[in-house]
């Protein structure tokens, strides 16, 4: 499953698995508006408290944002990142998972490989 954050929707795109993770979806959020593209590949939930709740949990949580980031970036993994900023993959990690806060200079050197602003990840 990828998760792609937009600016007044999330699109959820599933590739395998649809039937047990909808369900999950529309029990917990059921206002959810679910849409289907034409491979019915293509979910889409907006207006739902799924993504209220994600959009402010992303915004007071560097580590989460960073997560999101990663994935935005075509799914990164924690050690690609690391490969091509030169932070470890254990700090990126310890961010990530809220046990080191995001500093200035990690900030700076992971955003570019993220193509995002380094202010975006303080």
């Amino acid at each position: 499953m990828q998760v792609v954050e937009r600016t007044h929707h999330i699109d959820v795109i599933i590739n395998s698995g649809a039937e047990s993770i909808l369900p999950l979806i529309r029990e917990k959020y059921p206002e959810a508006k679910v849409v289907y593209d034409d491979d019915d590949d293509l979910v889409e939930v907006c207006e739902t408290g799924w993504f209220k709740e994600t959009e402010k949990r992303l915004e007071e949580n560097p580590g989460l944002r960073l997560d999101a980031y990663r994935w935005r970036a075509g799914a990164m993994t924690q050690k690609r990142l690391a490969e091509l900023s030169g932070v470890s993959r254990e700090t990126i990690s310890r961010i990530e998972n809220g046990r080191v806060p995001m500093t200035l200079s990690v900030a700076k050197k992971l955003a570019p490989h993220l193509k995002i602003d380094y202010r975006k990840l303080i």
